[in-house]
């Protein structure tokens, strides 16, 4: 959490750091490859949205690497899944004006942040809230349903 409270080169560089300091202990596969992604889009029960092509904190980089990084999300969805999404999610749930100025240049309809809570008829399209199901509060029924229910009582 600390590291992405620095720039993005200095991130990139404490990280090289590490990876030189632990041969071999770092990951090299974190998420999914296109040809799962592919597979969970083709079941139906799977959408994909934007979410940059690197994951960079939009608000650390300025207008053009923006642009930059939602295109080339844009593209890959296209490319790779067939789709041209029109919602995107902010990495880390971290946003800008400008960064909200860009999707709308680039047709996205809407975007989802990181904070929790409810749609209700006053929510910001480029700003709609969620309610995270990770860290096992989707494990089983009882507890998803509770992570769904606890704003409401």
């Amino acid at each position: 959490e600390r590291l992405k409270e620095y720039s993005p080169e200095d991130r990139d560089e404490v990280l090289r750091i590490l990876e030189s300091s632990f041969p071999g202990r770092v990951q090299e596969r974190l998420l999914m490859n296109w040809e799962e992604a592919n597979s969970m889009f083709d079941s139906g029960l799977i959408y994909f949205g934007s979410h940059t092509a690197g994951h960079v904190m939009l608000d650390q980089v300025d207008k053009k690497k923006v642009h930059m990084e939602l295109v080339s999300s844009k593209n890959s969805l296209k490319n790779m899944l067939g789709i041209d999404s029109p919602i995107f999610a902010y990495p880390n749930g971290r946003t800008t004006d400008t960064a909200v100025s860009v999707l709308k240049e680039l047709n996205y309809t809407a975007a989802v942040t990181t904070q929790r809570g409810y749609v209700r008829g006053d929510t910001p399209l480029f700003g709609i809230p969620r309610i995270g199901i990770h860290d096992d509060g989707s494990s089983t029924i009882p507890l998803f349903l509770a992570r769904l229910t606890s704003d409401v009582f």
